[in-house]
């Protein structure tokens, strides 16, 4: 029982952790200069309007890494 908990919570802040960045791309005044240089911090190209696109694919590429960089350029966006 004990690693059920364990990984419940890992998720359970993975999720809250990956939030901030999930806002900030889905922040409709992004346009493609502000994706090119998302896409140049992480390293990778995305698709977030991909229906097949998940939270934990965020997660996977350790997106979280990148939240400050990623929430300014969506501030500036804004």
């Amino acid at each position: 029982m004990n690693d059920i908990l364990a990984a419940f919570k890992e998720n359970v802040n993975d999720f809250k952790n990956a939030m901030p960045i999930v806002r900030a791309l889905r922040n409709e005044n992004l346009e493609i200069s502000h994706w090119k240089s998302i896409y140049e911090i992480i390293k990778m190209n995305i698709d977030v309007n991909d229906p097949n696109f998940r939270l934990r694919n965020l997660i996977e590429m350790d997106i979280v890494g990148y939240v400050d960089e990623i929430k300014d350029i969506s501030t500036q966006a804004t």
